[in-house]
């Protein structure tokens, strides 16, 4: 009885069923790339995972680090027993 049903429904053919789009195979391919909701989900994990690799390269690669340090330099001269200190020299250091 359903299949009868589904054939009169097909004959008879209301106005919904009249206005079928033809699509070409290139049109139907492009929408389906463009609705298709797993296909979305996917290209947003790909660009995240670029995303994640630009970040990690640029934390992990090569990079140079210094420290620049101006301040005080004791000048101590003498020996063991006797030392006489002068704190009015200025330096720089860079590590």
């Amino acid at each position: 009885m359903p299949f009868l049903s589904l054939i009169l429904a097909l004959l008879i053919q209301p106005a919904s069923f009249g206005a079928v789009e033809k699509l070409t195979l290139k049109a139907a391919i492009e929408r389906a790339m463009g609705q298709n909701g797993d296909l979305r989900a996917q290209r947003l994990q790909e660009d995240q995972a670029a995303a994640d690799l630009g970040r990690a390269s640029g934390e992990f690669g090569p990079h140079i680090e210094g420290i620049w340090g101006i301040g005080p330099i004791t000048k101590a001269q003498g020996n063991s027993t006797y030392v006489v200190e002068d704190n009015g020299v200025i330096g720089r250091t860079l590590f």
